[in-house]
């Protein structure tokens, strides 16, 4: 963690793939996580992602949904940037 425990970092296997056998990618995490919390989806499970910035005024549909603070910085390397700090990160 940096940025007083509010932005998190993630590094993907180079080995990861899917079931299918496609290589699995920083952006597939975005993806999902964008997709989640976007209101059009009506997601039951929100608990989850409801502390990642701007997640409120995504999910009200009052942000644009790249305004998610999650952000593939390469295709092995990701990041989530928290509203607050979460001890359960």
């Amino acid at each position: 963690p940096t940025e007083n425990k509010t932005r998190y970092t993630f590094t993907i296997r180079k080995n990861a793939r899917w079931q299918n056998g496609t290589k699995i990618t920083s952006q597939d995490f975005v993806t999902a996580l964008r997709r989640q919390a976007n209101p059009t989806t009506k997601s039951q499970n929100l608990d989850a992602i409801s502390y990642i910035k701007n997640f409120d005024a995504v999910n009200k549909g009052k942000m644009a949904i790249n305004k998610l603070g999650v952000t593939a910085i390469n295709k092995r390397t990701f990041s989530i940037k928290l509203s607050k700090p979460v001890p359960y990160m």
